[in-house]
């Protein structure tokens, strides 16, 4: 599979899991979602330069 979409998928449902964690009150484990996202967003991001 192509690396630039597989992070951009991992980054969509570390979003969407942040998001609901935030929702149910768990603000550190929604945090740490939240940075996984966004580290996943930037690996896709990089791949599609390469």
């Amino acid at each position: 599979m192509n690396k630039r979409i597989l992070f951009a998928i991992l980054a969509v449902a570390f979003l969407a899991g942040a998001i609901l964690r935030f929702m149910a009150g768990g603000m550190a484990y929604g945090l740490m979602l939240l940075i996984l996202a966004g580290a996943s967003a930037w690996f896709s991001i990089k791949a599609q330069r390469d």
